[in-house]
């Protein structure tokens, strides 16, 4: 009776949440574009889904009924039993009528409440699964990107802050900052955004200032010294409190000083030093936010509503922002080639990638600095001079080359070490405080200006990170919505939903940043190779579905908008893709016959052995999954450009053919640019008025 009752009730599972599915992949296609048989064969299916999951739930209503009866069976038996012990004087002293609602009240609510306790908590953990399984299933690269994206960002700011107490604190600081931004902008001064912004910039100035006395002193340097894990813990927790909290309190002031520092210390991020393969198409690939990406298109709605109070305000904030973001990125790539070429690869490269390229002069007693600069000195590069590329640094007037330069450069940063931090963090962060610091404050400016970058960087890649946490949460939310048991979920205010599916968003890219700083070559690490395509494929798809808007709403003169970038988008990630799958020499089922060949050659052994099997799996992950979503974004593709035929023969336009909200006359005012004009100023003097005299009239 226990497993038929499972087997119920995750059937019933199943079929509630497969309706709404069926029903939601025919509403994304487009009603004006399907025939009637597709129409009708989908409603028999809703149909037949229907009734097997009625059929499921009313018999696992019947065994749940069945199993508390055999409780209250139990229970009454024996009570029974015990009764027969009990002599005159005990059934005087109880009383006849209280041993008769113990057998009968009694037992008949704790049967009704084993029943519910059965129906409500059973089928919950079946929810969970299913409603993920569909979930991906709807849209698996942008689910799978999602969680992928948010740990692969986390995984940026964690190699920039381990073991730094600077920046640590620093960063620790802003979340402090940010509620006493949200609080004052909201009881205190509510519209007084400069006098907030003002604020909230002191504090951070001062919080840098302390970061650097806090790494100066013996006593308390260790207190804020984290290593890799507990990073991954306290931003884990930190993301769930973020995405849990309301807006205003945390998320809404801290991203905006951040976007604003941003644009003040022109902070971007950057991908690594190498790559394997041509020019085309890898070095477009290998581009991240500040010229394509897919993240931006599928989840750059996080904000954008509570920036925007008027439509006419969307190409300022939208496509204003992206632009800031694309000069940002050529600002990090000047500040990239002010470094030494022998700073950046050392930087830049794993402590794999330096054991590799050092070959015979590695050693494992030699300090990270000294295998730095003998991988560097191995390394066949040449500068603009024609000279060979060496580790060169500069601190106050005197130039140090090889391991010297390395332990010089991190004494002006105020760091320990600066060899493998990758992510591109550390570079930027590196090339903005060496430009800095030749025009403000000097040589001794070199660690503030370090630390100032590397917190924004940071606090940037975090606001990227609640937001993914905060999409995921609404996803979820959604889906267990349409489950007739957890409606609530649906409703963004119910707390106890948000706290729910938040700790299932952040448990699932949690586990992957976690496993990636414990395992070199697990987690989030198996997966960094394929980031940059992933990224572009999903942007392929954010141009097509903006391509199937702007035809379904009668505007296909202006298709080709979307379309051009499309085209290109397209042949760069398909040719990549196409490259690292099938080609003998970069493909990953290539490296991972050599790995095979490696390991079966049975001349590896101990930790090498051990990395070997794991960089095997890793290349089959990686080729299986680089498959995965070229075959699930050419299918993608393929059904928008069967709806554009299909809406281009059927000569179906209008807003009214689509899900999109229909237009409603705003009684709102704002300005449309970021400056107001002198019209514009005086509208929004009047509307003022008007609107409080309606507020005093009630």
């Amino acid at each position: 009776m226990k497993p038929l009752t499972v087997a119920l009730m995750a059937a019933d599972v199943v079929g509630a949440l497969l309706v709404p599915t069926l029903a939601a992949r025919r509403l994304n296609e487009g009603t004006a574009a399907m025939s009637f048989h597709t129409m009708t064969m989908t409603a028999l299916q809703m149909l037949a889904v229907s009734l097997v999951s009625g059929c499921c739930a009313i018999g696992a209503g019947y065994c749940c009924s069945v199993l508390a009866a055999r409780v209250a069976k139990d229970m009454r038996d024996a009570i029974y039993v015990k009764s027969l012990d009990l002599s005159v004087f005990d059934f005087r002293r109880f009383g006849t009528a209280s041993m008769v609602t113990r057998t009968m009240s009694d037992v008949v609510n704790i049967q009704v409440a084993i029943t519910n306790v059965i129906m409500m908590l059973l089928p919950v953990p079946f929810i969970f699964v299913v409603s993920l399984t569909f979930a991906f299933g709807m849209d698996t690269t942008l689910a799978w990107w999602l969680v992928d994206a948010m740990a692969f960002l986390a995984l940026v700011a964690i190699k920039a802050m381990a073991s730094s107490p600077w920046a640590v604190f620093s960063l620790g600081m802003t979340i402090p900052i940010a509620l006493i931004m949200g609080c004052y902008e909201r009881f205190l001064r509510p519209g007084r955004v400069i006098e907030t912004t003002i604020l909230g910039f002191v504090l951070l100035v001062l919080a840098i200032v302390g970061g650097g006395m806090i790494a100066a002193n013996p006593v308390l340097a260790p207190i804020f010294t984290l290593n890799a894990k507990q990073l991954v813990v306290a931003l884990v927790l930190y993301s769930f409190a973020a995405a849990a909290l309301p807006h205003w309190l945390l998320v809404t002031p801290r991203d905006y000083l951040s976007t604003l520092m941003k644009i003040g210390t022109l902070a971007s991020r950057s991908n690594g030093p190498t790559f394997s393969g041509n020019l085309f198409p890898f070095l477009f690939i290998t581009i991240a936010c500040g010229a394509l990406s897919g993240f931006h298109g599928a989840v750059s709605s996080g904000l954008t509503p509570k920036a925007i109070e008027k439509e006419n305000q969307i190409r300022m904030i939208g496509y204003g922002s992206m632009l800031v973001e694309s000069f940002t990125a050529i600002i990090a790539l000047i500040a990239a080639v002010t470094i030494s070429q022998g700073v950046y690869f050392s930087m830049n490269m794993s402590p794999s990638q330096i054991e590799a390229t050092a070959g015979s002069a590695y050693s494992a007693s030699a300090s990270p600095e000294q295998n730095a600069a003998a991988a560097v000195s191995r390394m066949d590069v040449q500068n603009i001079e024609g000279q060979r590329m060496r580790v060169e640094w500069q601190s106050d007037g005197t130039v140090y080359t090889g391991a010297e330069a390395l332990d010089a450069a991190a004494h002006d940063v105020g760091e320990e070490t600066l060899v493998s931090r990758t992510g591109g963090a550390t570079t930027f962060a590196i090339g903005m405080a060496n430009f800095l610091r030749s025009y403000l404050g000097g040589e001794e400016s070199m660690a503030f200006w370090y630390h100032f970058a590397i917190m924004f960087e940071a606090l940037f890649i975090l606001t990227t990170v609640d937001n993914g946490t905060r999409v995921a949460r609404y996803q979820i939310g959604d889906l267990l919505g349409n489950v007739r048991r957890l409606r609530k979920f649906a409703d963004p205010t119910w707390r106890p939903g948000n706290l729910i599916t938040t700790f299932v968003a952040t448990a699932l890219w949690g586990t992957m940043l976690y496993m990636g700083v414990s395992d070199a070559n697990g987690g989030i690490n198996a997966m960094v190779p394929i980031f940059g395509i992933s990224n572009q494929l999903l942007s392929a798809g954010c141009f097509m579905l903006v391509t199937v808007c702007v035809v379904k709403a009668g505007l296909g003169q202006y298709a080709w908008i979307p379309v051009v970038p499309l085209v290109w988008d397209v042949a760069v990630t398909f040719t990549a893709d196409f490259e690292k799958i099938f080609d003998p020499q970069l493909g990953y089922f290539a490296t991972a016959s050599s790995l095979r060949a490696s390991i079966d050659s049975g001349q590896l052994e101990g930790e090498a052995l051990a990395t070997a099997y794991a960089s095997l799996s890793n290349a089959y992950l990686d080729g299986v999954l680089s498959v995965f979503f070229l075959v699930m974004m050419a299918a993608f593709l393929a059904v928008g450009l069967k709806t554009i035929v299909a809406t281009v023969r059927a000569r179906a336009y209008g807003d009214h053919l689509t899900s999109q909200e229909p237009f409603l006359e705003s009684n709102w005012f704002a300005p449309s640019g970021l400056i107001a004009t002198r019209l514009e100023r005086k509208v929004q003097r009047e509307f003022e008025q008007r609107h409080a005299r309606r507020a005093e009239l009630g």
